[in-house]
């Protein structure tokens, strides 16, 4: 069996949590992918996410806290006039690079630590894209409406 592990490194959280995972399906005998799916297009772009998500949470958390209750809000604007999801949006080019990587690495299974995978594979779904199995597992303390798959149509 093969399992892809997907995270992002906005924090060390998400990526413990995937290595978590790593080592316990290679204790059980399967073989394991983990990366940054940003990592696909550029290692660049991998270290820029991770390190504009933690200068923000470190340099200015109030900002932080603006961007979760924006998320509030933004999903009353989408429940009640269908507006699409901008979070959801911005994961296009990666998600394509993910199925591009998926069509030649198959795997059974696709387990993610952070949201932005997540979105990714809900993009790719959500256009008729084949995606295995996968499974969410929330790393956060808390969640931002934003990265919810009830808001995540940008149909």
């Amino acid at each position: 069996m093969e399992a892809l592990i997907l995270s992002c490194s906005t924090g060390g959280g998400h990526n413990s949590a995937a290595q978590a995972m790593v080592h316990e399906l290679t204790a059980r005998g399967w073989t394991v992918h983990f990366f940054d799916p940003y990592s696909l297009r550029s290692p660049q772009m991998a270290r820029r996410v991770g390190s504009a998500y933690v200068s923000m949470v470190q340099l200015s958390p109030h900002l932080f806290g603006a961007v979760y209750q924006l998320g509030r809000l933004y999903e009353e604007g989408e429940r009640n006039f269908s507006l699409p999801n901008p979070v959801l949006a911005v994961q296009k080019k990666t998600a394509l690079a993910l199925h591009r990587w998926l069509s030649e690495h198959p795997v059974d299974l696709i387990l993610c630590s952070h949201p932005y995978p997540g979105l990714m594979l809900t993009w790719l779904k959500n256009h008729g894209l084949h995606v295995p199995p996968s499974v969410m597992i929330p790393t956060d303390y808390t969640c931002c409406l934003l990265y919810t798959s009830d808001a995540a149509d940008d149909k």
